[in-house]
C-alpha cells in the first residue's frame, strides 16, 4: 500500500475528525483496499486537485459499495459495468 493510499484509507475509514462506517473497522477497509484491484485508483482521484466533484463522488461510492457489499456479487456487478453508481447495484 502506498503512502497516499494509507492516508485515504485512514481518512475514509474513520479518524480523529471523521466518523467510521457502521460496523466496519479500519482493518476491513485496509483488507478490502489491498485485495481489490478495482479500488486502487481511488486515492489518486481523491488526491488530485483537478478531479471533478462527480469523479470524487463516484470514487467514494465505489469504495462504500465495495465495503458493504457481498464480495461475489460485487465482483460480478463491477465486472459488468464501467460506471459504478448506487442505482447500478440491485442488491443495495
Amino acid at each position: 500500500m502506498q503512502k497516499k493510499s494509507i492516508l485515504f484509507v485512514h481518512a475514509i475509514s474513520g479518524c480523529d475528525t471523521t466518523s467510521g462506517f457502521y460496523r466496519k473497522g479500519k482493518l476491513q477497509a485496509v483488507q478490502l483496499f489491498n485485495i481489490s484491484k478495482y479500488l486502487q485508483d481511488i486515492p489518486e482521484i481523491f488526491n488530485n486537485p483537478k478531479s471533478t466533484y462527480t469523479e470524487i463522488e463516484r470514487a467514494g461510492e465505489r469504495f462504500i459499495i465495495a465495503l458493504y457489499s457481498n464480495k461475489k456479487k460485487e465482483e460480478s456487478c463491477l465486472n459488468k459495468t464501467s460506471n459504478c453508481t448506487a442505482c447500478s447495484f440491485p442488491f443495495l
